[in-house]
């Protein structure tokens, strides 16, 4: 990181936020890395914690969102930072490839409604880096990854940040760019930055892919209880969702209930974010979904004449 620093034309410094740790990693950073500064937790708090941590005592206008699983090249900062010369810039993510450096990791994301379900279609694994880094320019996106990207510090601090109510994981920063969106601000994907992404699928290893997909259906749905305002979206969940509700009961599907259990717990929360979000938006949902459209479609355009090339 210290290399990409120092290859940035602009001021810039790295803070680390340890997350609560108690095997002598403050101490060793400070011995190793004393151009780092370092944020020690009391205790852990989890990647919204950390996040908001790191965000508070930033000094700069621009915040790296960066998370130790990721290896980033020297010149990854230029092209992300050269978005916010446009005075409508939220956030910006880089191009992640996998650790063998030969196809990407999942960057860019289109939302639609299917049978009255928020989903989104991303960019797979397994297309290859080589193609991807010939595409001429960058792209709207529903969102950024958390783990790599670039964002406005006083408008993450406006929105809030991550919201809570995603506990402990999935659709934090889906909301997070959404409600930018919403706000009229705009979330790009930038492929001439890049980075490797080596994870190793830690929320399947410590919770089971049961519990992660559990999770990820009852923060879907809170995310479309509190963003989605458009009357013809959300009657069209609220219809299909009924229609679910027989459906999943006909086959015993126990998992589909416990997720909507765990969201009708958080309801509330989401209710009062629908409030908040609704007085603060200026962009329909339609809007929204057009525009990462039309860039999809460019995004297509672009990948098809660069496989071509």
């Amino acid at each position: 990181m210290r290399a990409a620093c120092e290859a940035y034309r602009g001021e810039s410094e790295v803070v680390v936020v340890d997350d609560g740790s108690t095997d002598g990693s403050v101490e060793l950073l400070g011995q190793a890395f004393p151009w780092a500064r370092c944020v020690a937790l009391p205790e852990n708090q989890g990647f919204q914690g950390a996040v908001h941590a790191g965000v508070e005592v930033a000094r700069h206008d621009l915040v790296l969102l960066l998370n130790t699983d990721v290896w980033v090249y020297p010149e990854f900062l230029g092209p992300l930072a050269a978005h916010f010369e446009r005075p409508d810039t939220f956030a910006v993510g880089a191009l992640a490839l996998q650790p063998d450096r030969s196809h990407i990791d999942q960057n860019i994301a289109v939302p639609f409604l299917r049978r009255g379900t928020f989903r989104f279609e991303k960019l797979r694994g397994g297309l290859h880096a080589e193609t991807t880094q010939r595409l001429p320019r960058a792209y709207e996106s529903l969102y950024v990854v958390g783990g790599h990207c670039l964002v406005d510090r006083e408008r993450f601090r406006a929105l809030g940040g991550f919201d809570p109510m995603y506990r402990p994981f999935y659709y934090e920063e889906i909301d997070l760019c959404y409600r930018a969106w919403r706000r009229g601000w705009t979330v790009w994907f930038e492929p001439r930055s890049l980075v490797v992404h080596d994870h190793k699928g830690t929320i399947g290893r410590l919770f089971g892919s049961s519990h992660g997909d559990r999770v990820n259906e009852r923060n879907r749905l809170l995310f479309t209880w509190k963003n989605l305002a458009d009357p013809p979206l959300f009657r069209s969940h609220v219809a299909h969702l009924a229609l679910k509700l027989c459906y999943k009961w006909a086959i015993l599907d126990g998992s589909f209930y416990r997720a909507l259990g765990g969201a009708l717990l958080c309801a509330p929360a989401a209710w009062r974010g629908r409030r908040r979000e609704r007085a603060e938006a200026t962009v329909s949902d339609a809007e929204i979904f057009e525009r990462i459209g039309a860039a999809w479609a460019r995004l297509q355009a672009d990948l098809g004449a660069a496989r071509g090339a």
